[in-house]
């Protein structure tokens, strides 16, 4: 037997195979790995043996109150909440309050809220709201029984709203003001189109002034969520008290304060008297962000802040989508800088210091490019943020006249209020299209020498129509393509849709409109006459689903590839805008010449179409032989604005080598003379040196680059990863280290994109 020791003298750390515990005595047998054969027996003592953090369990439920502008929500709201009246003038963005009287402990343990999120109605918001119902466990669609058509309205638009939401929602219907007016609606009326539009719970008549109906409404509300059903988050006794020290914290928080609180300042405040790891603290933050109680933002500095009022992030956003919809030219469009400086001076920065307001800026952009909602353009030394949905200007007013043919309709239901906005945003992201033309309902885009466009139709009760369009002559191959990535990024939208064919005469050409298309096919009659000479027009009986069954298809999947790796590379380069800003770098400016070799097709197409692009989105001022110099220029002055530049980018292929060796041409080519002016550089400084940057697009560097640019560190696009090198390039460009945790940080998100 070998020694006998007592859990509490000194830690035992030898490797075991074995253990047993004695039946009564407090005894347990080891069998050591050290020593084969040989059994330790050590006494333990219950008494000294930490018993170790105790679980806690609880969970959120996420009730919205949604309908038009002026119906009582908020004052309904407040009224559930406080359990009182008070007046309130329109809301401006969200604001939500917890239902205490909701609150309870279910039988396995867990600890319940009720968050009441309270949604503004006017139909600029909505835009917003659509990114917040996807977790909701509840809503009350208020409405005006005393208006017919607009309460009718508001529950067909709102149960298109929620219908695509995961999971069930338990959907109530509210009338608030019955101390005001006389309803032209009946309870069943409402209850019966209630019920058609696919709402699940019942139709209840309150006053928030009067608090008739509001404790029925609560208690109503209470047997329609399912607790039970309620994912609990489980957390220790030390992440339990973390949580209650930042509710506190977000309870306490007072007029004049920042809102905002770094994780640091947590500790020396709510938590001071706590001992708590950061694995604890974030832990504990993180579970408060997931049930909507407060928000967490990031500054590319990797410094995170906690918002006690999340509200003011969503509010935030509201404001911006605000301005962009003031725009003096209808353009939807907003100054990133501008909006960085807090130039419009939102409300909901005020009492923020300035690195405070440009945190919270930078938050709210970043979820705009995220979720594709805006896109980043820049025209001249103007960086825009611009929102598709709220172009004003229409092409039938100020467009040049664009013969086009309609090729197929589209049908979407459910989430539908950002659906064009990201339409418009992915399919301008991806490397076949060109965007030609942007307005109020009409995207234009060229694809090679073809015309296409995308057109919509946002009906009253929801649903969004989409007509796909071509110039005359458009090749199949061209339209294929433009209906593959429409369906492709379709598809990652939480919605149905539903596709229909253009129908025409066979007799004399008649186009029928869309609207009897969809009509007819969808009653299943399977045919139909011409209005014109009543000739016989055969329909399909079903419209068809999503999904390309030709030998496009790959091209289309590997552009909306492309499309999502742009959306990652527009998100990293707004947080390298604002750590250039935090830098005081904001009102700098770079520029660089681009030396490429002519020749084949396809590297001139990546480097005017692809790099180019992307470069002049990072606020880069870009020289390129075909964009640059005219019929007629001095091709000997244009090379000499390599002088000017701030860098030079050397596209490195096997054709650039050979036209640098200048042996093939009958006269000096191009890329010799560049090559001469970039040695005086190569010749120079180290300073001067690194402003020449290889990049490698094929072969090695030993047979793309001129002797003396071998020894550089080149960026290799060969293998894949163009968003990550491409990022890598800007940086550079911007003469930021590569390895700073700024850079390493937004970075990250690019990787998984070939």
């Amino acid at each position: 037997m070998g020694s006998k020791k007592r859990a509490g003298d000194k830690p035992y750390r030898e490797n075991w195979v074995g253990a047993a515990f004695h039946p009564t005595d407090p005894y347990l047998a080891l069998a050591l790995d050290s020593a084969p054969g040989a059994i330790t027996v050590g006494e333990y003592e219950l008494d000294r043996v930490d018993a170790g953090p105790i679980a806690e369990r609880y969970t959120t439920a996420k009730v919205v109150l949604l309908g038009d502008s002026g119906v009582g929500k908020t004052g309904l709201g407040y009224r559930m909440a406080r359990g009182e009246f008070k007046e309130h003038s329109s809301t401006h963005g969200q604001q939500f309050w917890i239902i205490e009287s909701l609150g309870r402990t279910r039988a396995d343990g867990t600890k319940c809220d009720a968050v009441l999120w309270d949604l503004a109605g006017q139909p600029d918001y909505r835009l917003v709201h659509m990114l917040f119902l996807e977790d909701a466990t509840a809503a009350l669609i208020v409405v005006d029984a005393t208006r017919r058509i607009e309460s009718m309205k508001a529950i067909s638009y709102w149960m298109k709203a929620l219908s695509h939401s995961s999971g069930v929602v338990s959907v109530l219907l509210v009338a608030a003001r019955v101390d005001v007016g006389r309803p032209i609606l009946t309870a069943a009326e409402v209850e019966d189109y209630g019920r058609e539009q696919g709402v699940n719970g019942r139709y209840l008549q309150t006053s928030a002034f009067t608090g008739e109906g509001v404790e029925s409404l609560l208690e109503t509300l209470d047997g329609a969520i399912d607790w039970d059903a309620l994912d609990a988050v489980v957390t220790t006794k030390t992440l339990k008290l973390i949580r209650d020290a930042v509710l506190m914290s977000k309870e306490e928080g007072s007029e004049g304060e920042s809102p905002l609180l770094t994780f640091e300042q947590l500790r020396n405040t709510s938590l001071k008297d706590l001992e708590v790891t950061d694995a604890e603290l974030r832990s504990a933050v993180r579970n408060l962000e997931r049930s909507g109680l407060i928000a967490v933002v990031q500054a590319t500095s990797g410094v995170e802040a906690v918002v006690l009022k999340p509200e003011l992030l969503n509010n935030l956003a509201a404001s911006i989508i605000l301005t962009a919809r003031r725009n003096e030219r209808g353009l939807g469009a907003v100054e990133e800088d501008l909006l960085r400086e807090n130039h419009w001076s939102f409300s909901e920065l005020q009492d923020m210091s300035r690195d405070e307001q440009f945190l919270m800026v930078d938050a709210a952009i970043a979820r705009f490019l995220h979720l594709n909602v805006c896109f980043r353009t820049t025209i001249g030394a103007t960086s825009l943020l611009v929102f598709p949905d709220l172009i004003n200007e229409r092409a039938d007013r100020f467009a040049p006249s664009l013969e086009l043919e309609e090729s197929l309709t589209m049908v979407v239901d459910g989430k539908t209020e950002h659906v064009w906005a990201a339409l418009v945003v992915l399919l301008g992201y991806t490397n076949v299209l060109r965007r030609v033309d942007q307005w109020q309902d009409r995207a234009v885009y060229g694809m090679d020498h073809a015309v296409l466009a995308l057109t919509r139709y946002q009906r009253p009760d929801g649903s969004l129509w989409l007509t796909l369009h071509n110039a005359p002559g458009a090749p199949l191959s061209a339209k294929a393509v433009f209906r593959g990535l429409v369906e492709q990024f379709l598809a990652r939208q939480r919605v149905s849709v539903r596709i229909y064919p253009i129908v025409a005469c066979g007799q004399c050409g008649y186009r029928l409109d869309a609207a009897q298309v969809v009509t007819f096919v969808d009653s299943g009659a399977g045919v139909t006459f011409c209005p014109r000479d009543g000739f016989r027009i055969p329909l399909p009986t079903t419209a068809a689903d999503l999904g390309m069954g030709d030998s496009y298809t790959h091209t289309a999947t590997e552009q909306a590839g492309v499309a999502t790796g742009r959306t990652a590379l527009n998100v990293a380069l707004s947080g390298l805008r604002t750590h250039l800003g935090e830098l005081g770098r904001s009102t700098e400016k770079k520029s660089c010449f681009i030396s490429y070799a002519w020749g084949v097709p396809a590297h001139e197409e990546w480097v005017r179409s692809t790099l180019v692009r992307d470069l002049r989105e990072a606020d880069i001022e870009v020289t390129l032989d075909i964009s640059d110099s005219t019929p007629g220029a001095s091709l000997a002055r244009y090379i000499s604005r390599i002088s000017e530049a701030d860098h030079v980018v050397v596209v490195g292929t096997r054709l650039y080598r050979t036209k640098y060796e200048n042996t093939v041409a009958d006269r000096g080519t191009a890329v010799a003379a560049e090559v001469d002016l970039i040695h005086l550089r190569m010749l120079g400084t180290e300073a001067e040196k690194r402003t020449v940057i290889p990049v490698l697009l094929e072969g090695s560097s030993s047979d793309a680059f001129p002797p003396l640019m071998r020894g550089r560190v080149s960026i290799d696009f060969t293998g894949g990863q163009y968003f990550l090198h491409v990022f890598q390039l800007i940086v550079s460009l911007w003469g930021l280290p590569a390895d700073s945790e700024a850079v390493r940080r937004l970075s990250e998100g690019l990787v998984q994109f070939s």
